[in-house]
């Protein structure tokens, strides 16, 4: 090979070299802009009140003075829910893109300020982080974002689409009773002026005090009480025509030695239940099928 031709070449795979390290520094540049998106550290911050602004609603999130229990618009929370807020702020394996620096592409994406969720992640006094939430992205759990004030549009991909994506009711805690089967001493079921009990007596069940219980048909009724959880709440228009007054049900769960575990109220229209537990508090939805199960017919708990 001639001498030119050796020159031709090293000059050639010099120049690439050179290439090469460009493309490099524009990745590492990409890379360092591409992940300029990040949740506040709450391992040094203490979040104890969230806001989330949209279209449809309004949600607060919030941790009262001195209390462990979060709340969300002065209802209680869904711990599972609040868990997995906080898991997404702390997600290690969150991926950050930088998708778009243009104001002409928050619409398309949701992040405007008509469109999109407002989210104010606040510690005391001051708003740690404001940012828009809009639409989901292309790829499985992710979404776009994008501070307060800044134009730069990010696809986060990890828990965090999942959390920006629940309504209200999502927040809200469903938990109606929990309650050990094996803890339960007997049952009252009362409908207007009909009633049934159930009472054990060592391993035996009884019907109103005498009559042998089928001991399957009611173990799958106080399993209900396991994990008994609403199918979700009422609307203010609806909450307002509900009536326990004069209950169209009454279920009394009582313990092995005769303590009251839990009493329910409900009152019923066409299609659904709204429950209350005796002396008050949150109304839940139920659905005619769960109530079946709660308070079957006393003629089909009945020894065979």
């Amino acid at each position: 090979m001639s001498s030119d031709r050796i020159k031709q070449l090293f000059m050639i795979l010099a120049a690439a070299l050179v290439l090469w390290g460009l493309a490099s520094v524009l990745r590492r540049g990409d890379d360092d802009i591409a992940g300029d998106f990040t949740f506040p550290d709450v391992g040094a911050v203490v979040i104890d009140t969230v806001l989330i602004q949209s279209p449809e609603d309004t949600i607060l999130l919030g941790r009262p003075a001195g209390a462990t229990e979060w709340q969300v618009n002065r209802h209680p929370a869904d711990r599972k829910a609040i868990d997995d807020l906080f898991h997404a702020l702390t997600d290690t394996a969150m991926i950050v893109e930088l998708v778009a620096s243009s104001p002409a592409s928050h619409a398309r994406m949701a992040v405007d300020s008509v469109q999109g969720k407002l989210v104010k992640l606040i510690a005391g006094p001051r708003t740690v982080s404001e940012f828009y939430v809009g639409k989901r992205g292309p790829a499985f759990g992710s979404v776009y974002v994008r501070r307060v004030g800044e134009d730069d549009v990010f696809l986060l991909r990890g828990r965090f689409a999942s959390v920006a994506g629940k309504n209200l009711e999502g927040w809200r805690d469903k938990n109606i009773v929990r309650i050990n089967p094996d803890s339960i001493g007997g049952v009252t079921v009362t409908r207007g002026r009909k009633h049934y009990t159930l009472a054990r007596r060592d391993s035996t069940w009884f019907l109103n005090g005498r009559v042998p219980a089928d001991s399957a048909a009611v173990r799958r009724m106080l399993e209900r009480y396991r994990k008994l959880d609403a199918s979700g709440f009422p609307t203010e228009a609806q909450l307002d025509s509900v009536d326990f007054k004069k209950p169209d049900l009454t279920i009394d769960i009582l313990g092995l030695d005769g303590d009251t575990l839990a009493g329910l109220v409900f009152d019923s229209t066409q299609s659904v239940y709204w429950a209350r537990r005796k002396g008050g508090g949150e109304v839940y939805r139920l659905y005619s099928w769960a109530i079946r199960q709660m308070a079957p017919a006393d003629s089909t708990l009945r020894a065979k």
